[in-house]
């Protein structure tokens, strides 16, 4: 919780996406443009940082308009290409197929809700765990929820999976 918490200020996700200035951005137009290969020992562990600031799902400057300019002019495209891809895949995307199994799927069915209550408490409980302790924690919550009936999820669906390809 303590790191969510300094991770809602801006300053701090945003020096975590863009990195020091010179060496993972420069500002463009006031806006920050990522470098591809940072230097100097810096590693950005995605684009935009976005392994270490999961609150955002993304780049997250202070407006709306902010993100979406700088989205654009980090991209070696015309801005005007860049813009209509990312009008089209907010407004106009279609979903992937639905991908069809051998049969219908069953154990999820009943297992689903109960599954889903327990993985979040999983998560909840290794997060909140001391940090000697969150291995053991997370090893343990994980071997719980496959043992009440992830694993059978997971079989049926790998026995059943039809490659689209």
């Amino acid at each position: 919780m303590q790191y969510l918490n300094w991770l809602a200020r801006f300053e701090n996700f945003h020096f975590l996406q863009v990195g020091p200035e010179g060496i993972v951005h420069e500002l463009v137009d006031g806006l920050p443009v990522v470098f591809p290969s940072p230097g100097d020992g810096w590693m950005q562990n995605s684009s935009w940082n976005i392994d270490l600031t999961p609150l955002h799902n993304g780049m997250f400057l202070r407006t709306e308009e902010e993100t979406l300019r700088a989205l654009v002019i980090g991209y070696p495209f015309p801005e005007e290409d860049v813009r209509q891809a990312l009008d089209a895949a907010m407004n106009n995307a279609m979903p992937d197929p639905v991908i069809s199994t051998v049969t219908p799927m069953i154990a999820a069915g009943p297992l689903g809700p109960t599954l889903l209550m327990q993985a979040e408490a999983v998560m909840i409980n290794a997060v909140i765990a001391p940090e000697a302790d969150f291995d053991a924690v997370w090893d343990a919550g994980v071997q719980a929820w496959l043992n009440a009936g992830a694993r059978a999820i997971v079989d049926e669906r790998a026995a059943n999976f039809i490659s689209p390809y």
